[in-house]
């Protein structure tokens, strides 16, 4: 019987494969100097010497990634590049079976798209990703974008005061069906 923590190594190995050949990596050599490593080194590519505390959580955000499968990546691809550049975000990768996006220079992304022909699967009711804009007028380019790119509106840029103070946002469903919100705190 295989333990859960063992289930989700192998879970969190799997993901960081799959980003790897998005990218192109050669999976032997990229993973070959983290044999036996601890699962956090051997996802991130830490030196496995470097205790978890080191690793502060403040120095990253919340998430360090989030990537979709997609049903046509090219045509999700004409989305993403459309409403993200109203964000500011620009693709970081282009490869056959992926694309990443992020801030104009940024090491890795932390959005991408990955190519799941008919096995692309949104998930349901109460999953959204939310991407943070710097200003109202960035989360109405996102939304009108998305909008001219064939996305379904899921409610325009706005206050939402009972989401919070100063909380303005629009929603969207992608081509496949993901729940995607650009939010600006004020």
């Amino acid at each position: 019987m295989v333990s859960s923590s063992e289930t989700e190594r192998r879970l969190l190995q799997r993901d960081a494969d799959a980003r790897a050949q998005a990218r192109g990596v050669a999976l032997p050599a990229a993973a070959e100097h983290l044999a036996g490593a601890p699962p956090l080194a051997r996802r991130c590519g830490r030196d496995k010497s470097l205790a978890p505390s080191a690793q502060r959580v403040e120095d990253r955000g919340v998430l360090d990634h989030v990537s979709f499968g997609v049903s046509d990546l090219a045509r999700a691809a004409g989305f993403y590049d459309a409403a993200l550049a109203g964000l500011g975000l620009v693709r970081l990768f282009s490869k056959e079976r992926g694309i990443g996006y992020g801030p104009p220079g940024a090491k890795d992304e932390g959005f991408a798209i990955l190519a799941a022909g008919a096995g692309a699967r949104a998930p349901g009711e109460g999953c959204h990703v939310a991407f943070g804009a710097r200003s109202r007028a960035e989360v109405d380019a996102f939304h009108a974008a998305a909008l001219r790119m064939g996305g379904l509106d899921e409610g325009g840029p706005g206050l939402r005061p009972h989401y919070g103070e100063g909380y303005y946002a629009a929603f969207v469903r992608d081509l496949d069906g993901y729940r995607i919100e650009a939010v600006c705190h004020e």
